[in-house]
This record gives C-alpha cells, structure tokens and sequence, in this order.
C-alpha cells in the first residue's frame, strides 16, 4: 500500500492512499485526525491480535469504521453499510456486474469506501501516521 501524509490550509493532518487503499487515508483524516490517545490504542489491538490475545477488534466512527483480525484489516464508510461489519461486507468486491454496470461510478464509490490490507501492512501506516502527526 502506498501512501502520503500532508496537512491541509487550516494545518490539519491528511492522508492519501494508493487507489485500491483509498478508504484508509479517508479514515485516518476523518476519524484518527490528531487523536493520539485512540491511535495508540489502535496499536494496542494490533499488538493484542498479533499475540493472538483477541480474534478481532472493531472500531466504530462517525464515518468510517474499522474492522481488525488477526491476518487482516478493513475500512468501510458508514453509508455503504460498513457498520453491520458482516462478512460479507467485510470481503472488498466489485459486485458492479451483478448490477449489470461496468466501471460505473456507483463501483467506484464503494472502491472509495472500503479497503483491506493485512495486519502488518496496516501496522506499518499507523506507525507513519503516528510519526508524522506526533513526531
């Protein structure tokens, strides 16, 4: 996954992820901002899961929620339906063709969404984020 931290006019921290990845950047801006308390705490799960301490971890937010296994990591906006964090919700597909579309912008949409990596990966962005919003 690749990603990019800036800060915008007012000098709040923003996040862009690669294309597949998008839904994380929007997540870390819109929901972690400068919380440093919640992102360590995030880091806690990860380390809790990678101990295989717990089996999962989920954090709901205002707009994107988080959903954290011991293998993987997803991130789904609230209006799509994230929020029931069911698995099939949980499983990043394009179903646009089942709808009879094909690059649609309804598929791009939930791209935007929702996104999954795994643990390590998502691990190594919070890290980052942790190191450029609170150096």
């Amino acid at each position: 996954m690749e990603y990019q931290f800036s800060s915008d006019y007012s000098s709040q921290p923003v996040a862009t992820c690669s294309m597949d990845h998008e839904a994380f950047g929007h997540w870390l801006t819109e929901e972690m901002a400068s919380d440093e308390k919640k992102v360590h705490h995030i880091l806690s799960q990860i380390e809790a899961l990678q101990a295989q301490k717990i089996d999962q971890f989920i954090l709901k937010g205002s707009e994107y929620s988080l959903k954290l296994t011991q293998e993987d990591a997803v991130v789904g906006a609230t209006h799509v339906g994230f929020e029931a964090f069911n698995d099939e919700l949980c499983a990043v597909s394009d179903d646009s063709q089942d709808l009879g579309f094909e690059h649609d912008e309804l598929a791009l949409d939930d791209q935007q969404g929702t996104a999954m990596c795994g643990l390590e990966d998502f691990s190594d962005l919070i890290h980052a984020w942790l190191d450029f919003v609170f150096p």
